[in-house]
């Protein structure tokens, strides 16, 4: 689903007055009974905050969280395209000796690719990327028809808590795993999930240190079996010698029994 999608139904859920734009956060202090955001527009109390503030998170910096972590060194090329394939609403994936080729569909009659490049390139020639589809997939995007190209790093990290105080963390704020069926989006919203029923909870009275304790170790639990999935899954997308090797074990681990075992460890079915 596409971002602007996703905005435009989680506000339609809220109240106008709820939802504030061009607000920055500048610093957080905490008291005895609430937490106060610094503003660029004045100070922000509440009695408790969720920072989901995106990986550079400004609010889990304020709190000297730790985030260990770095980038891979695998880089690729995204591009959006009509969806000329006629594989409809099935994914596919290319392991080939040239590096991984992954497409799925988006709506609109759109398919988005992601190509293994050699070297980062911040905005890459559709052309390039529809000659790479087609020289390692046997699709060839029609270039003409790009809605969107961009290039991208992966990085994995991990914060060494997700809560301190009155603040819980969330999202890339919380955690960074390979976009490779790393499903970094979706392990966020698993821990908005669980936020959610921790806050009512502790705004209904319960002592708030424990249940965010064990949110933390809960959410970060989920984060590490993602992020090793996500190695996993990129780890088999790299070019090299062993490319037939890794092809030829996708091949066996893609017949029955170990066909739904392996799709779901994938797709990172059983997170929570």
């Amino acid at each position: 689903m596409p971002q602007y999608v996703t905005e435009e139904v989680l506000e339609a859920a809220l109240p106008e007055s709820v939802v504030r734009r061009g607000v920055r956060v500048a610093g957080l202090s905490e008291e005895p009974s609430e937490a106060v955001l610094a503003t660029g527009s004045g100070p922000l109390s509440a009695r408790f905050v969720v920072a989901a503030d995106g990986q550079d998170s400004t609010l889990r910096q304020a709190l000297g969280i730790a985030f260990p972590g770095g980038p891979y060194r695998d880089t690729y090329a995204m591009g959006d395209f009509e969806d000329n394939t006629g594989l409809g609403h099935d994914a596919a994936i290319c392991l080939t000796s040239e590096g991984l080729v992954e497409s799925f569909p988006l709506p609109g009659g759109i398919r988005r690719w992601v190509v293994r490049t050699r070297a980062y390139t911040a905005d890459p020639d559709p052309e390039w990327v529809c000659a790479a589809v087609a020289d390692r997939s046997g699709f060839r995007p029609d270039a003409a028809s790009c809605s969107m190209v961009s290039g991208f790093r992966v990085h994995r990290h991990l914060a060494a808590t997700m809560a301190r105080g009155r603040v819980l963390l969330a999202g890339d704020a919380a955690h960074v795993v390979s976009p490779i069926g790393g499903q970094g989006m979706n392990v966020g919203w698993l821990d908005s999930r669980d936020a959610a029923g921790v806050l009512l909870e502790a705004l209904g009275g319960a002592d708030h240190e424990p249940l965010f304790e064990a949110y933390s170790r809960r959410r970060r639990r989920t984060a590490r079996q993602a992020a090793r999935r996500a190695t996993f899954n990129m780890a088999f997308g790299r070019p090299g010698m062993l490319a037939p090797l890794k092809r030829a074990a996708a091949g066996a681990m893609l017949r029955p029994p170990l066909a739904a075992w392996f799709v779901r460890q994938f797709t990172m079915g059983g997170l929570t």
